[in-house]
């Protein structure tokens, strides 16, 4: 599943140290638009799964006939989806 590109920069900008003390306060996948891309073909993660937790979290679902690897069995809808979040995140 992917999540909202913005998460995933603003969590990697935390230095380490200061990491080992911030206590999240509420479930950021709760407050924070997210996109999953569900495959349909996937024997590691089954879709019904990623299903779930995509309707759990209120994400932008797309599902593709691929594979786990999914970046290499559909790499043009893992970009599409990639743009898709970008846009809606950018101001």
């Amino acid at each position: 599943m992917l999540h909202v590109l913005a998460a995933i920069a603003s969590a990697r900008s935390t230095s380490r140290s200061a990491q080992a003390w911030i206590r999240a306060t509420r479930a950021a996948w709760r407050t924070i638009p997210s996109w999953a891309l569900i495959t349909t073909q996937d024997l590691a993660v089954p879709g019904d799964s990623v299903r779930f937790m995509a309707e759990r979290a209120g994400s932008h679902a797309t599902e593709i006939d691929a594979s786990h690897a999914v970046s290499v069995s559909g790499p043009a809808a893992v970009a599409d989806i990639i743009d898709a979040a970008a846009r809606a995140t950018s101001r």
